[in-house]
């Protein structure tokens, strides 16, 4: 197992940049949602890849 303080993570403030980021540093299917240390939830990589993808065949690429 791996230490939950070795685990990349993001905080639920983040960008969705940020965790883009760490899932291409990482080969871990989620990341760690987390706030004051404590979690507080979990991105899923396809459910964020699957995000992307949506707002790409929408035209939403440039809007927040």
């Amino acid at each position: 197992m791996t230490p939950a303080s070795a685990l990349p993570a993001v905080t639920p403030d983040d960008l969705l940049t940020t965790a883009l980021e760490r899932f291409a540093t990482s080969d871990l299917p989620l990341l760690p949602v987390v706030r004051g240390g404590s979690l507080v939830g979990l991105l899923y990589r396809e459910s964020v890849a699957g995000y992307v993808r949506m707002r790409e065949m929408l035209g939403l690429e440039g809007r927040r």
